[in-house]
């Protein structure tokens, strides 16, 4: 007579039920992201190791590359200088004053990355620079230099990034060849011919993966990850810029309305001259 399993038995027996696979993306991990920049640690720390690679030279390069785009596709903008109808601006002293400041406010920011907050007044206080000319600026203006910004600091860093992988890639299609060479010369050992077999397979291995990402990033392409970044960057600066401004221009009109000028000094003509008061 077949022995009936018992309930203990029958538990041991049966396999649990098949978990079913999730249809989320290993990478869809939550990212960390900056509450001020909007950057993620990886984006700081990629444009962090960037920026420290850039001599003086080429930081100073980038603020004039990108006011002399702004100013050279919109050259109404150049009133906001008060460089409106100048045939050499790119030569007057305020264009290289501006490109200074420019640039001693993004290299302070980019010091703070770390803790951007600590960056506000250093950016807002270069804002509030466009409030001592008369012309009053467009929110479109302060649009146009995040782009600007964003297309030439990828430009100037995409080709010292290339540089620097150029080599990688030589290293990585000649990894096999001292492999091979020390085989030959160690021809009398066992296994030669396996360990020659895997060296050709590493050597092949490492190509198809250079070729496959050089289909997806060319050689005079720039690199997404890079890009992404500075565009991300690049909006926080230009946000903080205009708020100066704009906060500049409404502490300007306060101090108007009191009869003060923008130094705390009181306004030619506010003061009317009147007679004294006679008292009977």
């Amino acid at each position: 007579m077949p022995s009936v399993p018992t309930a203990g038995a029958r538990c041991m027996t049966e396999r649990p039920p098949r978990r079913s696979k999730t249809c989320r993306s290993r990478n869809s991990r939550k990212k960390v992201v900056c509450s001020v920049t909007g950057l993620t640690l990886h984006q700081k720390a990629l444009l962090t190791r960037k920026w420290n690679r850039m001599e003086s030279a080429t930081v100073y390069e980038l603020g004039r590359r990108m006011f002399e785009s702004i100013f050279t596709e919109n050259p109404h903008y150049l009133a906001y200088l008060d460089l409106k109808g100048e045939p050499n601006w790119r030569n007057h002293i305020n264009f290289k004053i501006h490109v200074q400041r420019f640039v001693t406010a993004m290299s302070e920011a980019m010091r703070r990355l770390r803790d951007p907050s600590t960056s506000y007044d250093v950016l807002r206080d270069f804002g509030a620079s466009y409030a001592v000319y008369p012309k009053r600026v467009s929110a479109v203006y302060f649009e146009r230099l995040a782009n600007a910004l964003n297309q030439t600091a990828t430009q100037l860093q995409e080709g010292d990034h290339q540089g620097i992988e150029m080599p990688v890639s030589a290293s990585f299609s000649s990894f096999s060849t001292p492999a091979k060479t020390a085989i030959h010369s160690r021809g009398s050992l066992t296994g030669v011919d396996s360990i020659r077999e895997h060296g050709d397979c590493l050597g092949q291995l490492l190509s198809l993966i250079w070729d496959s990402k050089a289909e997806h990033h060319g050689p005079n392409d720039v690199c997404p990850i890079t890009a992404e970044a500075w565009t991300v960057l690049s909006a926080f600066l230009a946000n903080q810029i205009k708020y100066g401004y704009e906060m500049e221009r409404v502490i300007r009109t306060e101090l108007s309305k009191l009869g003060l000028d923008g130094s705390g000094g009181m306004k030619r003509g506010a003061l009317s001259l009147q007679r004294p008061t006679q008292f009977a």
